[in-house]
């Protein structure tokens, strides 16, 4: 079952729910102020976007649902939204040895009105900062 993140000032620690099962969690560190909830989605079966993309959609007006595909032992993440939360960069572990894609899917909810149209959002793998 997906779990509201608990937040500790600007950042939200996640437990996304996955078909495998596994403990799959993601960091969001919100630059911009405006993020006031980081919840799970529930994904389909395997994966509905292509690796490497995240695909952005409003569920409503301040409410935007993130889908992103990765191999099931990219099991830590981090999405940083920058000050101005038009860049959201998702880091992901470089893993191998899972050959096949599962979905993520985060619902994020900020304070005012925000237009997926106008993000743009991007994969990193790494363990790096994003950068």
């Amino acid at each position: 079952m997906p779990t509201a993140a608990s937040s500790a000032g600007r950042t939200f620690h996640v437990q996304l729910e996955n078909e495998t099962g596994r403990d799959v969690t993601i960091d969001v560190k919100d630059e911009s102020g405006r993020l006031v909830e980081a919840t799970s989605g529930t994904p389909g079966d395997g994966a509905s976007v292509p690796q490497n993309e995240v695909v952005v959609a409003n569920d409503d007006a301040s409410t935007l649902r993130l889908t992103w595909a990765g191999p099931p032992c990219a099991n830590e993440g981090l999405l940083v939204i920058n000050a101005s939360a038009a860049l959201f960069t998702v880091v992901q572990p470089d893993c191998t040895g899972d050959s096949i894609a599962i979905d993520r899917v985060l619902i994020l909810t900020f304070s005012g009105s925000i237009a997926a149209a106008d993000i743009e959002a991007v994969i990193q793998t790494g363990i790096d900062t994003p950068g």
